[in-house]
């Protein structure tokens, strides 16, 4: 079977990863040259290499905290009086939403974090 969403997400991430590796575009900067500053407030940001593997770290860092967030408004209306009759979301393991986020924080590597 073809699955034309798993194609398209093949395609990008080919894409994200040729231009990750240097793909020397039209923003390429030789070796030894100064780049302008085109933003002053981006100076003191962290330097760092962007790989597939941060990127998957946070998707599932957001993934986890929009998980949360639904768990907790759902838990907050049926506190107040509009219970819908479900348990709790099997997708959070059996942890509460703020447990949930910090073990999905936990499991992420301290180099992808930054």
């Amino acid at each position: 079977p073809f699955f034309i969403e798993e194609e398209r997400e093949r395609k990008l991430d080919s894409l994200f990863e040729a231009e990750g590796a240097g793909g020397g575009g039209e923003g390429a900067v030789t070796e030894g040259a100064l780049a302008p500053a085109a933003n002053p407030e981006m100076d003191a940001s962290l330097a760092g290499r962007r790989t597939m593997e941060t990127a998957d770290a946070a998707d599932r860092l957001i993934e986890a905290l929009d998980m949360a967030s639904t768990e907790q408004k759902r838990r907050n209306e049926a506190a107040g009086g509009a219970d819908d009759g479900s348990g709790p979301n099997p997708l959070l393991l059996g942890l509460g939403p703020d447990a949930y986020v910090l073990r999905t924080v936990r499991g992420v590597r301290s180099a992808e974090l930054e």
